[in-house]
């Protein structure tokens, strides 16, 4: 990628994400297509996956997704949300606060392991 490129994907990247969850500097940033998405890799380390006008975090990243507000669902919602259900208010058991169209990690209730990651 450019060097303008690069700014551009982390701006939008400082815009959308919890301050501490924002890497501070950027040496390499590549990037993976794969079909109408792309793979960021910063470093060694995956960081994220873009859309057209989102980057979310991979569910790989636990220490990243604990900077993000989350939401914990019943262990009856888990195989729905990891099918891609949208998470409904009688599954879920406990929220942090947030805002409308924010970044939101969902968790299960039993083991608190990252099911998914989507906009509030």
């Amino acid at each position: 990628m450019s060097r303008s490129e690069t700014s551009e994907l982390m701006e939008l990247i400082r815009s959308r994400w919890p301050q501490p969850a924002v890497p501070s500097s950027v040496k390499t940033l590549q990037v993976i297509e794969v079909e109408e998405k792309s793979i960021l890799l910063v470093g060694d380390d995956l960081l994220a996956v873009k859309t057209e006008d989102q980057v979310l975090p991979l569910l790989a990243g636990e220490e990243l997704l604990k900077l993000f507000p989350s939401i914990t669902v019943d262990m009856g919602a888990v195989k729905f949300v990891c099918n891609g259900a949208n998470v409904m208010r009688p599954g879920i058991t406990k929220m942090d606060s947030f805002r409308k169209g924010e970044i939101v990690a969902v968790k299960d209730s039993a083991h608190g392991k990252y099911l998914a990651v989507g906009l509030a």
